[in-house]
């Protein structure tokens, strides 16, 4: 299964604790790489991409006229089109996490406990 849901389900609180205060009106969702599968944490709002789930200062500004030019430190491969949140909403979607994929990420704490589906979540959410 997977999301691209937003807002509810991550935990503002813990993000925004960890760094990833961006400016105030933040709107989170993971993504993934479609080359390498790497997640990693974006912020639409703001247009940002966390590269670190330890580190929220390592991150990159997305150019809007420019979506490509987003890099993946893992391969180092533009992720087409991770700054357009709103043209795949009822389609397939090569940037979508799945549940399992995030519970088994180190991104798995930005999304808050009760909103994992049952049976589902990080080792000790479960």
């Amino acid at each position: 299964m997977s999301y691209r849901t937003r807002g509810f389900v991550y935990d503002y609180e813990e993000i925004i604790r960890r760094g990833g205060v961006n400016g105030g009106d933040e709107d989170f969702i993971l993504i993934k790489c479609p080359h390498c599968g790497y997640l990693y944490l974006h912020d639409y709002e703001i247009d940002t991409v966390y590269t670190n789930p330890d580190d929220l200062g390592q991150r990159q500004d997305v150019d809007l006229a420019r979506p490509d030019t987003i890099h993946r430190v893992a391969c180092g491969e533009a992720i087409p089109g991770a700054c357009d949140t709103t043209r795949r909403r009822g389609k397939p979607d090569p940037l979508g996490v799945t549940w399992d994929e995030a519970a088994h990420s180190p991104w798995a704490w930005t999304i808050r406990p009760d909103a994992w589906p049952p049976g589902l979540g990080p080792p000790g959410h479960r």
